[in-house]
């Protein structure tokens, strides 16, 4: 069970986060984990997963009404002029 709150779900035509300040930051870890990841090694990809789908990043609490999302894929696409590395 994760130790913060950070929820997506899915409202008509819209997702809605719902986070506290440590599923925030958790968040922003996981992206700049991602960013960094597509700095060097070119497209990247993270998965966010509640338990129930064997992660530990999503809570499933529903917070606002709306259907809770159990898996999200961010992407990181990268072209060679985006490349730092």
């Amino acid at each position: 069970m994760a130790d913060h709150l950070l929820t997506f779900e899915i409202e008509p035509e819209q997702v809605t986060i719902h986070t506290d300040p440590d599923g925030l930051r958790h968040l922003i870890g996981r992206l700049q984990r991602l960013l960094a990841a597509a700095e060097q090694n070119g497209n990247e990809h993270e998965h966010l997963m509640t338990p129930e789908w064997s992660g530990t990043d999503l809570t499933s609490e529903q917070q606002d009404g709306g259907e809770v999302v159990n898996h999200v894929q961010v992407f990181c696409w990268v072209t060679p002029h985006d490349r730092h590395a």
